[in-house]
């Protein structure tokens, strides 16, 4: 079970580090899993990404932390889930101008 998991936060950076230089590679949330991200990408990861008014216009570890509204049309925002959850919150998103990012189905 354990190596399922550490496989799939492998596959997940795996991803992320493929993506273009110039990609504008931002995360929704500050939490664990934002934090990791920052940890593991370092300057590949640009920005954050929250709904919560308080956090917006602060920064994370460096980073700014824009509203859904401010990111650049041009960003690709990963949603630091489970699969499921971020399947979830990505139609949260839809009608907004950058594209969301999934991890991987951990089922395929």
């Amino acid at each position: 079970m354990l190596s399922s998991h550490l496989d799939w936060l492998s596959q997940i950076l795996e991803e992320l580090r493929k993506l273009d230089g110039n990609t504008k590679l931002g995360c929704l949330g500050t939490s664990i899993a934002g934090t990791w991200l920052r940890a593991q990408l370092g300057e590949h990861l640009q920005f954050y990404v929250d709904e919560d008014v308080s956090r917006q216009g602060k920064e994370h570890l460096g980073l700014p932390i824009q509203s859904p509204e401010q990111v650049d049309p041009e960003s690709l925002v990963f949603l630091a889930f489970p699969f499921p959850v971020a399947q979830k919150i990505s139609r949260k998103f839809q009608d907004y101008d950058f594209e969301v990012l999934l991890p991987p189905n951990p089922l395929r």
